[in-house]
């Protein structure tokens, strides 16, 4: 198998909230360089793992480098506009990204739909959305 599905990926932080890395919601320049069919069930089966944990709203911290495919597809996605920079304002003073993500978190749980919170790596950007709504929950 070319594309190994990467369930190691995603992380179960609370109540159907996972914190997971770029493998889970993007497409990789290793996939680019392959045949349209091996792509095709590339994306099938990441599909399938995000549908599998019922995840149906991904909050993507990393819209610059994680690709939204699967909005077409009915998937939501909220995009944080923050980059990979140590001098990045990620919680500004009045508390808009908190907002944005918590309120986004929020309805899709009421929703009884899964969250995915997803950055680069799945450790700095994604675990500050992760802690912060923990926090207020």
């Amino acid at each position: 198998m070319p594309f190994p599905i990467p369930e190691n990926s995603l992380i179960c932080i609370k109540d159907g909230v996972y914190i997971g890395d770029a493998s889970a919601t993007k497409v990789s320049s290793y996939c680019y360089n392959r045949t349209n069919h091996h792509f095709f069930c590339w994306k099938k089966k990441h599909l399938n793992l995000l549908v599998r944990y019922k995840i149906f709203n991904i909050v993507n911290c990393a819209p610059g480098e994680i690709t939204n495919m699967f909005g077409k597809l009915g998937m939501k996605y909220l995009d944080l506009a923050w980059e990979d920079d140590e001098q990045a304002i990620l919680l500004d003073d009045d508390n808009r990204n908190f907002d944005l993500f918590y309120k986004f978190i929020h309805n899709a749980k009421e929703s009884l739909e899964n969250v995915l919170i997803a950055s680069v790596n799945g450790k700095t950007r994604a675990c500050v959305v992760a802690i912060a709504w923990l926090m207020k929950r």
